[in-house]
Formats: C-alpha cells, sequence, structure tokens
C-alpha cells in the first residue's frame, strides 16, 4: 500500500510542468542612462555604495529596467540588490543567493533561501 502511494506521489510530481522564463517576458526593455542610485532609498544602500555603483555601470540585466548586483559578503554566500534604473531605488531582497537564470528580457530570477547575511528589505 504504501509503496502505491509512493508510487502515485511520484508520478504526480513528475507530470506538474514548471513554468519557464519565456512565459514572463519584460513588457519593456529600458533604454538610455539608468538613473543615478538612490542610496537614501534602503537602510543598507549607502554601506554598498562603491559595488552598487559599479554593478550598475553596464545596466539593466533584469525585467527590462532593473539591474541585479551580487555582493560577495564570505564563503559562497552573496548579497543580492536590485537596482530601478528608472528611480535608482535599492532594494535588498530577503533571500540572498542568486543563479544564473535570470535575463533582461525576463520577469523572474530563481533565488534559493541562504540564510548566511542579515540584510533584508526593511
Amino acid at each position: 500500500m504504501i509503496k502505491a502511494i509512493l508510487l502515485s506521489v511520484v508520478l504526480l510530481a513528475s507530470a506538474v510542468t514548471l513554468p519557464s522564463f519565456d512565459e514572463f517576458p519584460a513588457k519593456e526593455i529600458f533604454k538610455g542612462k539608468p538613473t543615478k542610485i538612490n542610496l537614501k532609498s534602503h537602510k543598507e544602500a549607502r554601506k554598498y555604495r562603491t559595488a552598487l555603483t559599479e554593478g550598475v555601470q553596464e545596466g539593466p540585466n533584469f525585467a527590462g529596467h532593473y539591474t541585479v548586483v551580487g555582493i560577495g559578503c564570505g564563503s559562497g554566500c552573496e548579497i543580492i540588490t536590485v537596482v530601478d534604473a528608472n528611480n535608482g531605488k535599492v532594494f535588498f531582497p530577503k533571500q540572498h543567493r542568486r543563479s544564473a537564470a535570470q535575463g533582461i528580457g525576463a520577469r523572474t530570477s530563481r533565488v534559493g533561501g541562504a540564510k548566511c547575511c542579515r540584510v533584508g528589505n526593511a
């Protein structure tokens, strides 16, 4: 009986199709020069101003107008920040690890749940 239940669960789980990044295209791709970073938009932004400033140099790399900037904080940990090119606002998502699965034309990103850094959107 237990084997039958486990087999049913496995078969149901394998039938689920995960969404792809292509299903969530960005509505518009930012063109032009991004707005200067607003260091007052988050209490932690000023602490990381050099890394943020360097990180946004290439322009938006996610969801059309956001720049995802990774800041190393030691031993495989990376603080993920997101800067809006339209208004310079800085966000520090509560989940910190990022995978390479993102892009300028997508509105989604894969982020893991590392708890190594004590930074979050407050």
